[in-house]
């Protein structure tokens, strides 16, 4: 018997009048459906035929194609004629497919992938002679590529005889060809890269500089799983040799996550005469570490292991102006509302740097707590260390790197409570006096002698109001609708009591050992003028101007401190203004002086930054980059002496677009010249390398 049904659109839900495929439907938890122009039954085969726009449907897997057939009692599919699979965000697409609804498992002929990443807008595409799909999620490719480009053929590809592909997880393939063009550039014994990665897997970076000479920095990125992945380092140096070095990236599941780096060479400085020029080993290794240990308790551990002070420095120079000294330690921090208790250990690690042991220490803060439900409130910080304070007085340069160190040690038990009074006097002045008492026992003092106390009296007060008023003030070009003129005075008064001991006979190892008397009128004057504008879907105030200017008045001495002077200018989303000095009332100078400039525009940005320090430098820092076309992009850097007269560091760079490839070359002049090539995949735009010099402004 032949049953022929001629439907536009016509719906077929093969769970209703068939009972064995309802069978099926109910197992596997959903059911089955097929659609199309021409949907026809054959009862004798038990199997339905779909002609024209046929969709077939099952969970979260859509099939569309031109022709179908679904064997009813084996529970699989046929189908052909521009198949296109959609499975979890991924599309596949195929001259023909066979599918089994049972297992999830199918094969697609000549098929090609566009399997998505995290991001929307990142897609990995594929294709191969073969795609077989041999469980949920998970597609093997063969004799196919996987790349990023969605050109066919694309600028560059990974080819493989066989390619896993995870969905929202990893793509991994063995023996695999890097293909640029047509032309096979790299092998990789093993390839793995994961769809949530914003970083390559292989980055080269090709240049020449000073200090290294010609130079090759090579990353290959390893993937084990979203938990456990990170970098092999493989570099070449002329003036410096071979270096290689490991970064794992790890996270735990009930231990927190971290990061380990381990870099080594046999360094050979050709810039060092060769009489003395001596092959010597050079190493680093660092920890990072961080665990929340529950809601409120954090552990952070850092571990830095250096085989020289200078080893930083020659081989990471950004991470050496950011830290030039890394410390080690281990903390347990454990917050709540009305306290934070914290265990703290620092050990040094490398001889060659001076360290303030804390072996350990342990404090205790709990902020200002009402009490009783009265105006007084009360806060303490207390703490209890074992301290060792290392100070390298002399280094060597010898192959051994002999330092000699002074140890200065003693136990210190430290506390310091204050009660506050918070009211409003007048109905618009804030006032807070205070009293407050430290404590400080030291298991020694500067001679050696044993058990010193230490005493000081705090006392203060502070006088704060605000004033505003509202002006109807309307602008489009400022974007200003409404203004408010905000200003906040106040005085505070503080007072220390001079120390019963002074600091002569105190062991210095931070700031609670160079307390000393004070006698002071603080006096601070803030401005602010603001609006409201949308920013998303919500009205915002913003700060317009913010003015602070503020200094310090010394009764006894009749005399006043710097006068500070912080402004923050945000006229527009796309200029930053930010200044700030110290003003010498006495000898009428400027002291210091800070400026920081933004513009963010269209097709350009500029960055400037001002830094002034009377009689020991004024640094003027910039970077202008400017969108020549849609393809090129021009970025320009410049730091400038004035007090030498020199201009310090220049570099330049120019960018190319190349479609699903960021091609840079740059050159940078710092004593010397240093050029660079990179090229870099627009879907990973995150570089493993920390090659560019760049202004940063303020936070």
């Amino acid at each position: 018997m032949k049953v022929r049904l001629l439907v536009l659109p016509f719906v077929v839900a093969l769970f209703i009048g068939f009972p064995p495929l309802s069978s099926f439907a109910q197992e596997k938890g959903g059911p089955i459906t097929c659609e199309g122009d021409i949907v026809e039954y054959f009862q004798a085969e038990k199997k339905l035929v779909g002609r024209g726009n046929v969709t077939i449907r099952y969970k979260d897997m859509r099939l569309v194609c031109d022709e179908a057939i679904v064997y009813l009692e084996e529970k699989k599919a046929e189908v052909s004629g521009n198949v296109t699979l959609y499975e979890y965000g991924s599309v596949f697409q195929a001259e023909k497919v066979s599918y089994n609804f049972e297992t999830e498992k199918g094969t697609l002929i000549e098929g090609s992938a566009k399997v998505e990443g995290e991001l929307a807008t990142r897609f990995w595409h594929a294709k191969a002679e073969e795609v077989e799909k041999v469980r949920v999620r998970e597609y093997h490719l063969h004799h196919g590529y996987i790349t990023t480009c969605d050109l066919d053929p694309p600028h560059y590809r990974i080819q493989s005889k066989k390619i896993k592909v995870y969905l929202d997880d990893k793509v991994t393939a063995t023996h695999t060809l890097l293909f640029i063009g047509n032309c096979p550039v790299f092998y990789l014994p093993y390839y793995s890269h994961s769809l949530k990665d914003d970083r390559p897997r292989v980055t080269l970076i090709p240049g020449h500089s000073k200090e290294w000479g010609a130079y090759l920095l090579s990353r290959w990125g390893y993937y084990l799983n979203e938990n456990s992945k990170g970098y092999i380092n493989l570099d070449w140096m002329e003036k410096r040799g071979y270096a290689e070095g490991l970064d794992y990236m790890y996270r735990t599941r009930g231990f927190g996550n971290g990061a380990l780096r381990i870099y080594y060479l046999d360094d050979l400085d050709k810039q060092d005469p060769l009489e003395v020029r001596n092959e010597r080993e050079r190493y680093l290794g660092q920890l990072r570490h961080r665990w929340e240990i529950d809601q409120g308790t954090l552990l952070l551990a850092e571990w830095h292991k250096l085989k020289d002070k200078d080893v930083v420095k020659d081989f990471f120079e950004k991470e050496y102006q950011k830290e030039p000294q890394p410390e080690s330690f281990v903390s347990v921090t454990r917050s709540r509302s009305n306290y934070s208790l914290m265990l703290e250990v620092k050990k040094r690690m490398n001889r060659f740097f001076s360290v303030v042991e804390r072996l350990p220490e342990l404090s205790l803060d709990t902020p200002k707590l009402r009490l009783a439900g009265t105006k007084f409130y009360f806060q303490n910080q207390s703490s209890l260390a074992n301290l060792n304070n290392k100070i390298v007085s002399q280094v060597g340069t010898g192959a051994d790197d002999i330092s000699l160190t002074e140890d200065r040690d003693a136990v210190r038990l430290d506390t310091y409570n204050q009660l506050s009074y918070v009211t409003r006097l007048l109905g618009w002045l804030d006032v807070t006096p205070y009293v407050g008492a430290r404590e400080t026992w030291y298991s020694k003092d500067t001679a050696g002698d044993e058990d010193l106390e230490r005493h000081i009296w705090y006392s203060g007060l502070d006088l704060s109001t605000r004033f505003y008023r509202l002006y109807d003030v309307k602008s489009d070009f400022w974007h200003v609708d409404k203004l408010r003129h905000l200003v906040e005075p106040s005085i505070s008064y503080n007072y220390i009591h001079e120390p019963t001991v002074g600091t002569s006979r105190i062991l210095q190892f931070d700031s609670v050992d160079e307390i000393t008397d004070k006698n002071a009128i603080t006096l601070t004057l803030e401005s602010k003028l603001q609006t409201k504008r949308s920013v998303g879907d919500k009205e915002r105030v913003i700060d317009l101007v913010d003015l602070v200017v503020s200094t310090d008045y010394f009764p006894e001495e009749d005399e006043i401190s710097n006068i500070d002077l912080d402004l923050k200018l945000k006229p527009f989303d796309w200029l930053r203004l930010e200044a700030d000095t110290s003003y010498n009332y006495y000898r009428k100078v400027f002291e210091t002086a800070n400026v920081d400039l933004g513009l963010s525009r269209r097709r350009w940005r500029l960055g400037l930054g001002h830094r002034y320090v009377k009689d020991e430098s004024s640094l003027m820092t910039g970077e202008l980059s400017y969108e020549i076309s849609p393809k090129w992009k021009l970025r320009c850097y410049q730091r400038y002496e004035f007090t030498t007269g020199e201009l310090q560091e220049q570099e330049y760079s120019l960018q190319r677009d190349l479609h699903c490839w960021i091609g840079e070359i740059a050159y940078n002049i710092k004593d010397a010249g240093t050029i660079w090539v990179v090229f870099r995949l627009k879907a990973f735009p995150e570089m493993p390398f920390q090659f560019r010099t760049t202004y940063h402004g303020p936070k």
